[in-house]
């Protein structure tokens, strides 16, 4: 038996969801999507950066190849730092493409990401 589930919230459909961990605690995290939905393909590079100030920030850049690089400034916080508001990352076929999520740390243990794509209906 075949079965299949659409997961949305408002007016907008998950593509992906999911949970990772670093491999180590300051390694940059990459998810390497290709979503047949919307027939797009890119990457996240989750990168990470630490200083003494505690003042957390979010920057995106993006590089050649469809790869999209968030800098996560102080992203360090056990209970998690992470987006208030769906993220844009891009629009494909006139439609924007939004990530979620929240990362933690404890001490010296690898980061987790925790994450859902978001596409418009």
């Amino acid at each position: 038996m075949e079965m299949g589930l659409t997961i949305s919230s408002d007016n907008y459909n998950v593509l992906q969801t999911g949970t990772v961990m670093s491999f180590y605690k300051d390694s940059p995290i990459n998810l390497f999507c290709k979503f047949t939905e919307i027939d797009f393909g890119f990457e996240v590079e989750f990168s990470f950066i630490d200083t003494d100030t505690n003042e957390i920030g979010l920057e995106k850049r993006v590089e050649e190849g469809n790869k999209i690089i968030l800098e996560c400034k102080n992203f360090k916080n056990g209970l998690g730092t992470g987006t208030t508001n769906p993220f844009e990352l891009a629009t494909v076929n006139n439609k924007k493409l939004y990530i979620n999520f929240c990362i933690t740390k404890l001490d010296s243990a690898p980061r987790v990401l925790h994450y859902t794509f978001f596409i418009e209906r």
